[in-house]
């Protein structure tokens, strides 16, 4: 969320190959005794294994109800459990047949509860060519930007130079350390779970630093 949040543009990267028992479908909550709980949303699998996140389907079984009673018993004593029903309830009564549109309707509903707006669109509607890095690259260039944020997982993956030579610069995530008693693996966890526990204000004053510094003084050549 610091990062859509920081960014003028985000491009939601759709047209790539959906991982199972990854991130893109599923997120951490904790239950009311403290341990972690993973709320999934169910997607078809069968013959759909090389299919991309535009691609990917959801399965219509009631899960979002179910959903919402989980996080209603999770969070009874939130005092921003209404807040957040009242924000999610369209999300969790009509879901989109596909999991993209759901992915970024609750980044939007997040943003929502901030008083803030994402402007984003999907790379599937850009479609540009390259993979990895350099389809990175084509998009930055297809909207005319001329930065990149990331986290710091990219260093291990991201090639620099490619971004150097197109005249793009690379902004690196500093790394966030919020006080309180929030546990070692508190940036594993939802927003959501975060903003149910300690509510939108301290979200936002604890986690959404906006803080990046520029790769090329941070790392070598690639």
């Amino acid at each position: 969320m610091d990062k859509l949040l920081a960014a003028d543009l985000t491009i939601w990267l759709d047209d790539v190959q959906y991982a199972r028992r990854e991130w893109q479908n599923r997120a951490l909550f904790h239950d009311p005794s403290g341990q972690p709980h993973w709320l999934s949303v169910p997607v078809l699998n069968k013959g759909h294994r090389d299919a991309t996140i535009a691609e990917c389907e959801i399965v219509s079984d009631g899960w979002g109800q179910r959903q919402l009673r989980t996080i209603q018993r999770f969070y009874a004593r939130s005092p921003w459990l209404r807040e957040v029903e009242l924000k999610m309830a369209e999300l969790w009564a009509e879901t989109p047949s596909h999991l993209a549109p759901l992915a970024i309707e609750s980044a939007d509903c997040i943003a929502d509860l901030l008083g803030k707006e994402l402007p984003s669109t999907l790379a599937s509607n850009i479609a540009v060519p390259g993979r990895r890095t350099r389809h990175l690259v084509a998009l930055c260039q297809s909207v005319g930007a001329t930065a990149y944020l990331t986290g710091s997982g990219g260093l291990t993956y991201l090639e620099f130079d490619a971004f150097r030579e197109a005249g793009i610069e690379v902004f690196i995530q500093t790394v966030v350390d919020p006080q309180g008693p929030f546990g070692d693996a508190w940036w594993r966890f939802s927003s959501m779970d975060y903003i149910l526990s300690h509510g939108p204000q301290e979200f936002e004053a604890n986690l959404l630093r906006g803080q990046y510094v520029d790769a090329g003084a941070s790392v070598g050549d690639s």
